[in-house]
Order: C-alpha cells, then sequence, then structure tokens
C-alpha cells in the first residue's frame, strides 16, 4: 500500500517532464516561425503576436518608439509610472483623450507630423493596455485602426521610420531633449520586423 503514493509523485513527475517538453517545443516552433526580434528575452506574447498580421505591423511600428519590448505586456506599476510622468495620465478617461489627441489631424498634408503622432499613438495604447486603462482587445483595435492609416499614407516601413526619425529629432532640438536612440531602433528593425513583415498586407 505504501507504493501507490510513490506511483502516484512518479506519474506527476512524468506527467510535468512531458508538459514542459511540449511548452518548449511549442516555443521553439513559434519563434522559428515568427522570426527574430530586435531583443534579447522576448516575452513570449511578443513572438505570438507576431502570427497575426495586424499585430506584426503594429511591432514593426510601435517597436520604432518603445525599441523591442510591449509595454502591454508589463506589470501594471511600470507603464502607470511612466504614463503619470511623461504623458499626465493617470486613468482612462486621461488615456482615451490623449489619444484622441494623437490621432487628430491638424496638419493633414504634413505626413511627418502624422506619423510621428501615429507611432506614439500606438506607443500610448500599448502602454495604457499594460497600466490596465485600456483592454488588450481595445489597445489592439487602436493599432489596427492607425496601421491601415499609415498603409494609406506611407508605402514601406521605411518610410514610415524615416518620418518618424526626422519629427522626433525636431521634436527633441525644440524641447531640448538629447537623442533618444531612434536611429539605433530603426536600424535594428530594419534586419528583423522589417524584413519579415508585408507592409501592404491585409490587417485584420
Amino acid at each position: 500500500m505504501k507504493l501507490i503514493p510513490v506511483v502516484i509523485l512518479v506519474a506527476v513527475f512524468i506527467a510535468y517532464v512531458v508538459y514542459a517538453y511540449m511548452r518548449a517545443s511549442k516555443a521553439r516552433a513559434a519563434y522559428a516561425q515568427a522570426g527574430p526580434g530586435i531583443v534579447e528575452g522576448e516575452d513570449f506574447r511578443q513572438v505570438q503576436d507576431r502570427a497575426q498580421p495586424s499585430k506584426a505591423f503594429g511591432q514593426a511600428c510601435f517597436f520604432v518608439v518603445m525599441g523591442g519590448k510591449d509595454y502591454g505586456y508589463f506589470d501594471p506599476a511600470a507603464p502607470q509610472k511612466m504614463l503619470a510622468s511623461s504623458w499626465e495620465i493617470g486613468d482612462r478617461a486621461s488615456a482615451m483623450a490623449q489619444l484622441q489627441e494623437l490621432l487628430s489631424d491638424p496638419y493633414p498634408q504634413d505626413v511627418g507630423a502624422m506619423v510621428f503622432d501615429r507611432l506614439r499613438a500606438m506607443f500610448l495604447a500599448r502602454s495604457c493596455a499594460g497600466a490596465e486603462y485600456l483592454s488588450q482587445e481595445e489597445s489592439w483595435q487602436y493599432i489596427t485602426r492607425i496601421g491601415r492609416e499609415l498603409q494609406s499614407r506611407c508605402h514601406s516601413f521605411e518610410e514610415v521610420g524615416q518620418h518618424y526619425l526626422s519629427a522626433s529629432l525636431q521634436w527633441s532640438a525644440n524641447n531640448g531633449v538629447e537623442d533618444d536612440g531612434t536611429a539605433d531602433r530603426i536600424a535594428k528593425l530594419r534586419g528583423t520586423l522589417w524584413v519579415n513583415t508585408n507592409f501592404q498586407q491585409p490587417l485584420g
């Protein structure tokens, strides 16, 4: 009778090993299919997202601002602190108001200004999801909406990146802000997500 608990423990251990192996195999397959990101140690959810056209497109755009880590998957405290200090966002109402401002188009002929605001809106949409001011679904709806607009106004990720870089440098000069590394992030994207993502693909 004393052997029964041992047998159960062995069976549980074997089941756990099989589960861990299958999970690791699934992760390796997802990484292989999705292609590399631009940072080491990506959140696995970011990798899974690249299997969906609108989310892959979104990453190829908002990583110009974020640098390879999706703030939508951070613990809430970090994006909440960043949003409060940098954007004066502290709740859902202020998040929606700031997004609405970035999605208005006061300079319809200035593509550079439009791209600068839209990529920052993507950044905010994901950050607000991480801060729990928006749901994940709402955040990705913003990403898809903005992605379609970028497709209608630009022809490639390179064009989007260059518009953003030029506007960012101008904004930094006007506000006395040092270089934030945008050019380096763009260089990394050129060899990763921009190669593996079709700019003109339909966004669901």
